[in-house]
């Protein structure tokens, strides 16, 4: 939904400025040049947050990985002590 909304920012920044440019009482150079120049910064500038955002997920996925991993270990405990339980009671059960 976040993403959404700004989205929806970005892309209407862009309309207006274009909407802008076109209605503006300058000559067709500059105003080609004006938007060149505006579409090579949020170029730029997408490209930056698109890094950022894979930074972002990298780091993300690989905390998840820990979690994943320190789950892992820490349910092979638990199952290896049921075992031994187990085993203890059985050997109780048996010399009884």
């Amino acid at each position: 939904m976040k993403g959404q909304f700004i989205l929806g920012i970005v892309v209407g920044a862009a309309a207006g400025a274009v909407a802008g440019l076109l209605l503006a009482p300058e000559d067709g150079k500059k105003n080609r040049e004006t938007l060149a120049k505006f579409i090579d910064e949020r170029r730029s500038t997408l490209n930056d947050q698109m890094s950022t955002l894979g930074d972002r997920i990298n780091q993300v996925a690989e905390n998840g990985k820990t979690s994943l991993q320190d789950l892992q270990r820490s349910a092979k405990g638990v199952v290896s002590d049921l075992e031994g339980s187990i085993k203890n009671k059985a050997k109780a059960v048996k010399n009884a």
